[in-house]
């Protein structure tokens, strides 16, 4: 039995037409030339051509099109400033 852990996502990409990533937890955006994804502790940039989302549930979402690049990047998380921290 495969053990479930949180944060974990995985990519199959096949023949840079067929992309299905797991561990997605929203769309940020999407549109025909890319897709911003949000996953637990990142977000995923997407760009190609005439890319569609095919499904999207539990997690999973499937996209078809031509994918030139995958890009990971940190989430836009508000943080504290320093001395917000120390004087709580």
């Amino acid at each position: 039995m495969e053990e479930q852990r949180v944060g974990i996502h995985k990519i199959n990409l096949i023949d840079r037409n067929n992309l299905i990533i797991t561990g997605v937890v929203k769309v940020i955006n999407s549109n025909s030339s890319g897709v911003i994804l949000k996953l637990k502790d990142t977000d995923l940039s997407i760009a190609g051509v005439n890319l569609t989302i095919e499904s999207f549930s539990d997690g999973q979402i499937s996209l078809t099109g031509t994918l030139d690049s995958l890009k990971y990047s940190k989430s836009n998380k508000i943080k504290e400033s320093f001395f917000k921290r120390i004087f709580k």
